[in-house]
Parts: C-alpha cells; sequence; structure tokens
C-alpha cells in the first residue's frame, strides 16, 4: 500500500507522526493496526462458481469491505483538555462512518469518572452524543455504568477531516496511559 494510504497522526503538543508499512509507531504514542476485511463476490448469472478457477473465468469480481480500526494513545496521567491526540482521515476512510469505540486505561483512576469524546474538527461536532466514560477503579469502557453512543448524525468521515480526542473529565485521582480504539466501516 503506498504512503499515501498512511493518515498523518499529532499529538496535543504538535508533533507529528507519517506512518508506514508496518503500521506502528515504535515509541507507543499511536499505533494503526492493519485493517480486518471482509468480502464478497459479483458473478455472472448462471455461473460454475465450484472453485477458484471458475469463479475468475466467470468474470467475478472481487470487493473487499473494510472494518478499518485506528488506536491512539495518550500516555501518562490524564488531564482534561481538547485536542489530547488527533489524526487526519487517510482516503481510505473516505465516505466511512464510526462505528464503534472503546477505551482503556493501563493504570485505572479512582473516584468520579474519566470522560472521553471524539470530534470531528472539520465538521465541528462531537461524535458521540453520549461520551465513553471509564468509571472509578476500572481499566476500560466495556463496563461504564453509562455507555458510549455514537451520534448517527455526526458519525461520518470523509478524506482529510481531522478526528481529536477530547478529555473532558479525569478521576480524581487520575488514570494514566490511555488507549483508545475507533472502527469505521464504509457507509452504504
Amino acid at each position: 500500500m503506498p504512503i499515501n494510504q498512511f493518515p498523518s497522526v499529532s499529538g496535543g503538543g504538535g508533533d507529528t507522526y507519517t506512518f508506514s508499512s508496518p503500521l506502528s509507531e515504535s515509541s507507543g504514542t499511536v499505533t494503526l493496526p492493519k485493517s480486518t476485511t471482509l468480502s464478497h463476490l459479483n458473478v455472472e448469472d448462471g455461473a460454475d462458481v465450484t472453485d477458484a478457477t471458475n469463479v475468475e473465468s466467470a468474470g467475478a469480481l472481487m470487493e473487499s469491505l473494510w472494518i478499518k480500526s485506528v488506536i491512539l494513545k495518550v500516555d501518562g496521567e490524564q488531564s482534561t483538555g481538547d485536542n489530547k491526540i488527533s489524526f487526519s482521515c487517510p482516503s481510505t476512510l473516505n465516505n466511512h462512518n464510526l462505528t464503534s469505540c472503546y477505551a482503556r486505561l493501563g493504570t485505572a483512576g479512582t473516584t468520579g469518572t474519566q470522560e472521553i469524546q471524539i470530534h470531528n474538527v472539520y465538521n465541528s461536532l462531537g461524535m458521540l452524543s453520549t461520551k465513553m466514560t471509564i468509571d472509578s477503579g476500572e481499566t476500560d469502557t466495556s463496563t461504564a455504568a453509562t455507555p458510549a453512543v455514537i451520534n448517527t448524525s455526526n458519525d461520518h468521515v470523509n478524506t482529510n477531516d481531522v478526528i481529536r480526542v477530547d478529555i473532558d473529565a479525569v478521576h480524581t485521582t487520575p488514570g494514566e496511559d490511555l488507549e483508545i480504539v475507533l472502527e469505521f466501516t464504509p457507509q452504504w
């Protein structure tokens, strides 16, 4: 995959990282894993599709459907603020929707909750109608008392949209080492 297929990722401090294969940043600041491929076939009517040779000769067109995952990390003790980390959507995310989000801490915080919003800077909109929360003493959003809700009116992304992570609240004793997983699927 050519380098222009990979996003540019920048931290709140203004550092910019450009990725090439393999998709990982060695310091652990940001990791962009390979996508998972789901596929289906369009085959001519009446074609014999009992083996790969027949499928190919029948004029089958393989279409790849991608679920693209982006993993973002905010290292160290957590603090509130906008644009803790952001990334620019590559062309491979054009016309996709945010369909899943998850967050976890390396070390749990205590008292209160940590609240995380995903914000599309280009559209000036929060992508979550209910923010991701990590409850006191917990390390991830999977058991949150109030689960995150993706705002389906604001979930769409296009090439060059900038997606940022805002931390709107932290525990009284803050957690450490936040990791966020965002999954995008094509809009049909």
